[in-house]
């Protein structure tokens, strides 16, 4: 891949300045935005394959726990435009947790004036899940905007990675599917009741992911 990396960076140059130009337009607006995400990460215990659903709830569960939070009330999983991170942060907007990020790999960018001054930009970027410094997957997706309006923001990525063993599990396969729509469009919470549930992999402190542990999730169901 090394003969791609001029052309790799450049798109990563004109996506990352049409973003920026983007979020700075919008001024008073945040570029923090709803994010719906649901994935399927299978792993292996001394019972043999093992699945659990994840979600946005697990996700804040799991920085909840990190820094030892028990009201989740103050919590929310948002989208970064800026950087495209998955962060967990509390009322202010300060970010608790990374949990995903979508960085490096390949973009392609659109700007149509004739189109309502819609951008579109069609990615396939690295992931790297938590605070791991490598990435262990790929995000396949695209993403769209009108302008300086955030509200007309909308990006729909599959997620295909892995994340490292932990307690008596082993590694996982995930795949995942994340949308993000700005505060002026629909969509926000599809999907999100099946992720409720916890997963068959997760006993105790046993997997990757705390779920549905905290004793100030609402949804805990252990």
């Amino acid at each position: 891949m090394i003969h791609k990396a001029v052309s790799v960076s450049l798109a990563v140059v004109v996506q990352a300045s049409a973003l920026l130009a983007f979020v700075q337009n919008g001024q008073a607006q945040t570029n923090l935005l709803p994010v719906t995400f649901n994935a399927v990460c299978t792993s292996t215990n001394s019972t043999g394959l093992v699945r659990d659903r994840i979600n946005k709830i697990n996700l804040i569960d799991d920085c909840a726990v990190e820094h030892n939070l028990t009201n989740l009330d103050h919590l929310a999983l948002v989208f970064n435009v800026t950087n495209f991170s998955v962060q967990v942060v509390d009322t202010n907007g300060v970010a608790l947790c990374t949990s995903l990020a979508l960085s490096g790999g390949l973009t392609f960018t659109n700007s149509n004036i004739h189109a309502s001054n819609t951008t579109q930009v069609v990615f396939q970027k690295d992931v790297v899940v938590g605070t791991n410094q490598t990435a262990s997957g790929v995000a396949s997706g695209s993403a769209s905007w009108n302008n300086s309006d955030l509200s007309s923001f909308r990006l729909t990525a599959s997620l295909l990675y892995t994340e490292p063993a932990s307690g008596t599990n082993g590694a996982e396969i995930c795949s995942g599917v994340l949308n993000v729509r700005g505060e002026g469009e629909t969509g926000e919470g599809q999907g999100e009741g099946e992720g409720h549930r916890p997963g068959s992999g997760n006993q105790g402190n046993n997997g990757n992911h705390f779920g549905m542990q905290n004793p100030g999730n609402p949804h805990s169901g252990r």
